[in-house]
C-alpha cells in the first residue's frame, strides 16, 4: 500500500486493520524505566522494553474489535493526516510523524524490538519488577492481504494496574456466584477500549497528540530542549531580575513555546533595529515590552507572555482578508513569486 503520509485517511487505517483476523491479533505490554547509563539528549532519560501476553480467543475478539470501532469513528470525518509539529492547530485532529531520519529510546521499540522475538510473561506483576512501571499496552494487527503489520498503542494509567503488593489495600470484587464482596487474589490489568496513535509503515498515525507526546517521551525532550534554549537566549542579552528557569516549571506547553522561538530564531542577533521593531509590534496589540540600556529585559512575571509572542512570531496577518492573528502555530511557507 503506497500510500504517503500526507495522504493516509483514517479511513485507509480501518481498512488495514479490517483485513487481519481477530485469532492473529497480538497484545504486547510496554514498560519505562529510568535510564542509569544515557547517551545523548535524544535517547531520552528512560528505557522502555515490550514484552507480550498471551490472551484468550475471548479478550482477543473483544480488542480486536474495540480498537476497530474506535478507530472507524473518526473515519466518518474523512480526516487525512497531517504533519506533526510541535505547536500545530488543535482543530487538526490526525498527525503523522515520520520515524525516518529520528531516534529515540522509545523508537527503538518499533524499529528493533518489535522486528525480534519479544519475552513473554506470565504474571501481572512482571511488570513492576526491577524499577519497571507499566507505560503503555500494544495490539498487533497483522493485514493478511499486504502481509504487513500494524501496532495500536493506548497509554496505561497507574490507577488500571492492580497487583497485590499493597499491603494498605484491599482489592475486591462483587462475585456474581456469592453475590457478596470478595478478596481479589489475582493481578489485574485495565485495558482501555481507545487508540491514542497507531504505528505503521515508518510513521505514527496520532489520535491523541498529548498522549502520543507523553508516551514516545516527547514531553522529557521538550523540557530539556527548552532549558539549552533558555540559556541561549541569556547569553544573546535577554536579562532581568525574573528567572527565565522557572518558566521550566509551567510544563509542556510552556516548553513549547520556548522551542518555538528556537525554530523562529527571533533571540538570535537582537540589535537595536531589531528590539525597536518588536516594541512597536507590542505597542499595536497592546503590550509593552520591556526594555532597558536597548536590551529586553524581564523583570515581572506579565512581561514573560510579551516577550515569547514577539520571539515566536506569535503575531499573524491573513494576506487576503488583512485580518490580525495571534497564534503559535503554523509552518512557514514560501511564495512563489
Amino acid at each position: 500500500m503506497g500510500i504517503k503520509d500526507e495522504e493516509m485517511k483514517v479511513d485507509d487505517l480501518v481498512q488495514i486493520m479490517s483485513t487481519s483476523e481477530a485469532k492473529d491479533l497480538k497484545l504486547y505490554f510496554i514498560t519505562r524505566s529510568q535510564d542509569s547509563v544515557r547517551k545523548s539528549l535524544r535517547q531520552g532519560r528512560y528505557v522502555y522494553r515490550i514484552y507480550q501476553s498471551d490472551c484468550t480467543e475471548e479478550l482477543q475478539e473483544r480488542l480486536y474489535d474495540s480498537a476497530i470501532r474506535c478507530v472507524r469513528r473518526l473515519s466518518d470525518r474523512k480526516y487525512k493526516a497531517v504533519e506533526y509539529d510541535i505547536l500545530s492547530d488543535d482543530t487538526e485532529r490526525f498527525l503523522s510523524y515520520s520515524v525516518q531520519g529520528k531516534d529515540g529510546a522509545f523508537l527503538d521499540i518499533v524499529n528493533n524490538q518489535l522486528e525480534s522475538e519479544v519475552d513473554k510473561i506470565n504474571d501481572i506483576s512482571d511488570l513492576s519488577s526491577d524499577n519497571q512501571t507499566p507505560w503503555a499496552f500494544c495490539l498487533e494487527f497483522f493485514s493478511v492481504d499486504m502481509r504487513q503489520k500494524l501496532y495500536t498503542f493506548r497509554k496505561i494509567l497507574p490507577s488500571k494496574v492492580g497487583v497485590n503488593n499493597k499491603k494498605s489495600i484491599v482489592r475486591a470484587f462483587f462475585s456474581t456466584t456469592s453475590l457478596q464482596l470478595e478478596i481479589q487474589k489475582e493481578d489485574t490489568i485495565n485495558l482501555d477500549e481507545q487508540v491514542d496513535f497507531i504505528f505503521f509503515c515508518d510513521s505514527f498515525y496520532i489520535f491523541e497528540k498529548s498522549s502520543f507526546e507523553r508516551v514516545v517521551g516527547l514531553q522529557e525532550e521538550f523540557m530539556e530542549k527548552a532549558k539549552i534554549i533558555i540559556d541561549k537566549m541569556i547569553s544573546c542579552g535577554i536579562s532581568g531580575g525574573y528567572s527565565l528557569h522557572r518558566l521550566l516549571e509551567r510544563g509542556s506547553s510552556m516548553h513549547k513555546k520556548i522551542i518555538k522561538i528556537e525554530k523562529v530564531g527571533g533571540y538570535l542577533d537582537l540589535t537595536q533595529e531589531k528590539v525597536c521593531r518588536m516594541q512597536e509590534i507590542s505597542l499595536l496589540y497592546g503590550k509593552e515590552l520591556p526594555v532597558k540600556d536597548g536590551k529586553i529585559c524581564i523583570e515581572k512575571e506579565e512581561d514573560v507572555e510579551t516577550i515569547l509572542r514577539v520571539l515566536g512570531d506569535y503575531y499573524k496577518k491573513g494576506e487576503v482578508s488583512g485580518k490580525a492573528y495571534g497564534t503559535y502555530s503554523g509552518k512557514e511557507i514560501k511564495p512563489r513569486r
